[in-house]
C-alpha cells in the first residue's frame, strides 16, 4: 500500500512539474555500486597539481560508470601569494566537517570517497583501488526524482524523495566541466593548471520534507553549457554518501 501511494505521488508530482522546461532525472532502485570523489584542493598549493591531474584521469578512465568527481577549492591557501578564483570559505568549512570523522586530519590535496575514506589526493593506486572496490559492491539505491531548471541567473532543483530519506543531507554541487588557469604567483607560479568539475556553487542541508526546491547561483564568468549538477544524499550522522545522480543542464 505504501509503495502504491509513493508511486501515485510521483506521478502527480511529475504532472505538476512536467518536463516542458527542465531536465528530469529519475533514479530507480538498483544494485550497482558507485563512488563520489571529493577533492579538496587549491591553486596556491604546490602539491595539488598532481592530484588535479589524477582527478582528470579518473574522470576520463571511468567515463560511463557510476563514478562522480568534483573539486572543492579551499581558501586557506589564498593568503600565500595567489588568490584562487574558485576558492570559497564554505568549501574549507566542508572539509573541516569531514575532518571530525578522520581523526582531525585536514590537508590539501585531500580526496574523500563516498564520505567514508580519506586519501592524499595524488595517491592514484589507493584511490582507484577504493573506487574499484565500491563499484563491485552491491548496494540498494533509494528512489529519487530530480528536475533542473535555469531561470533568472539561477539553477533551480526540484526534488522528490522517498519517505525514509527525511533527515538525511541533500548535497547539491553546480560543477564547471573544465577550466585552464595560468598561475602568476605563489607556490605554483608559472604553471598552467587544468581543472575538471570545479564546484562553483554548493548546497547541503538536512531534508525536512520529501519534496521541495532549492536554488544555486549561476557563475557569471562561464556559460551554462559548460556546467552540470551533481546531487548526492548523505547520512547526516557520518556524512556517508547514500546515492548520487549527475544531471546535465
Amino acid at each position: 500500500m505504501k509503495l502504491l501511494w509513493l508511486f501515485t505521488a510521483m506521478i502527480i508530482w511529475s504532472m505538476v512539474n512536467g518536463p516542458g522546461d527542465g531536465v528530469v532525472q529519475k533514479k530507480k532502485t538498483a544494485d550497482a555500486g558507485f563512488a563520489v570523489v571529493e577533492l579538496f584542493t587549491s591553486e596556491g598549493c604546490s602539491s595539488c597539481p598532481p592530484a588535479e591531474k589524477l582527478l582528470k584521469e579518473i574522470h576520463q578512465q571511468y567515463q560511463g560508470r557510476a563514478v562522480y568527481v568534483l573539486a572543492f577549492h579551499v581558501d586557506y591557501w589564498d593568503k600565500l601569494g595567489w588568490k584562487d578564483k574558485f576558492s570559497d570559505s564554505k568549501y574549507s568549512g566542508r572539509q573541516y566537517k569531514y575532518s571530525v570523522f578522520f581523526q582531525g586530519r585536514l590537508y590539501t590535496p585531500q580526496a574523500i570517497i563516498n564520505g567514508k575514506e580519506a586519501f592524499v589526493g595524488s595517491e592514484g593506486d589507493k584511490i582507484k583501488g577504493a573506487i574499484d572496490k565500491l563499484l563491485r559492491k552491491k548496494v540498494t539505491l533509494p528512489d529519487t526524482e530530480y528536475k533542473v531548471r535555469i531561470k533568472d541567473g539561477q539553477v533551480t532543483l526540484d526534488y522528490l524523495l522517498g519517505q525514509s530519506l527525511k533527515g538525511n543531507l541533500l548535497s547539491v554541487a553546480l560543477l564547471q566541466n573544465q577550466e585552464s588557469v595560468q598561475v602568476m604567483a605563489g607556490e605554483n607560479k608559472g604553471k598552467l593548471l587544468e581543472h575538471v568539475n570545479v564546484v562553483r556553487s554548493f548546497y547541503s542541508e538536512a531534508i525536512l520534507d520529501r519534496s521541495g526546491s532549492l536554488n544555486l547561483d549561476l557563475p557569471k564568468d562561464t556559460d551554462a553549457k559548460g556546467l552540470h549538477v551533481l546531487v548526492y544524499l548523505q547520512d547526516q550522522k557520518n556524512l556517508n554518501v547514500i546515492s548520487a545522480t549527475e544531471i546535465s543542464l
